[in-house]
């Protein structure tokens, strides 16, 4: 069985990749609800509107209708929840893992069980209940890992290349305010796990025409030229490595040596 991070985000604030000192008052009653929830909603619909600029850019048409939608589902949350921090995290479980998460996870159903411990209903009531400073540069998860598995605890980490039970420069705790002193270091500095750009020379036209027929995008596949550019687009052969029905391991092995 397959273990997933489905939904582990709220261990951690959903707004630490925008990390600045004090963003632990998001979680506090009134004072965060009256005078962060907007920058709360600001957050969200950045965060949502720049995923779907590559859309946005191939049919703008849609792009007015759909950001108002968008602020229409925030603003009918956002009432919900007594702290931005609750807001943040609910809405995360609640729009991105549902619409998003779950679509690849729905693949992962034909081929192999799985579990998503994040998503039980016990373990969310408890970390949504921590104090928003223990989330707060992946504090709380960091410990609870070092503590229950000290082994996984020394990995390094892809984003630092240190072990996850080292504690974080402050560099890492506040990228935001870190990016405002110009100081740009957040981000993979390891060597990458797969080498995504070797992807081509494994995948056999077969295999991605058997991914993108299961997602029903074969037929867009038209021409030469197309295929041209499918070929080239690395997220698309990662996927396909991944999710093929014909034992996706054999490629991935041949490039990570394992």
């Amino acid at each position: 069985m397959l273990l997933t991070g489905t939904g582990a985000e709220v261990a951690r604030a959903f707004y630490y990749d925008r990390g600045f000192p004090g963003f632990s008052i998001f979680g506090q009653g009134m004072v965060g609800h009256t005078s962060l929830m907007e920058r709360a909603k600001r957050y969200i619909r950045e965060e949502y509107s720049k995923s779907a600029t590559p859309f946005f850019n191939y049919a703008p048409q849609y792009k007015e209708a759909m950001l108002c939608d968008l602020n229409r589902i925030i603003e009918r949350y956002a009432h919900q929840f007594d702290t931005p921090a609750r807001f943040l995290d609910n809405f995360y479980l609640q729009n991105r893992v549902v619409r998003f998460v779950a679509c690849g996870q729905q693949m992962l159903d034909s081929h192999y069980l799985r579990s998503h411990p994040f998503l039980n209903k016990d373990a969310l009531y408890q970390i949504a209940h921590l104090p928003v400073r223990y989330k707060l540069a992946s504090r709380f998860h960091r410990k609870a890992i070092q503590k229950l598995s000290p082994k996984l605890a020394n990995i390094r980490w892809d984003k630092t290349d240190q072990p996850l039970s080292h504690g974080l420069p402050l560099s890492y705790r506040y990228p935001a305010l870190t990016s405002r002193l110009g100081i740009e270091n957040w981000g993979k500095n390891s060597t990458p796990m797969y080498n995504y750009s070797e992807l081509a020379k494994h995948l056999s036209r077969g295999t991605i025409e058997r991914s993108l027929r299961q997602m029903n995008c074969l037929n867009n596949i038209k021409d030469d030229q197309a295929w041209q550019r499918v070929q080239q687009h690395l997220p698309t052969l990662g996927f396909c490595a991944v999710w093929s029905p014909s034992k996706p391991l054999t490629a991935i092995q041949s490039i990570t040596g394992a």
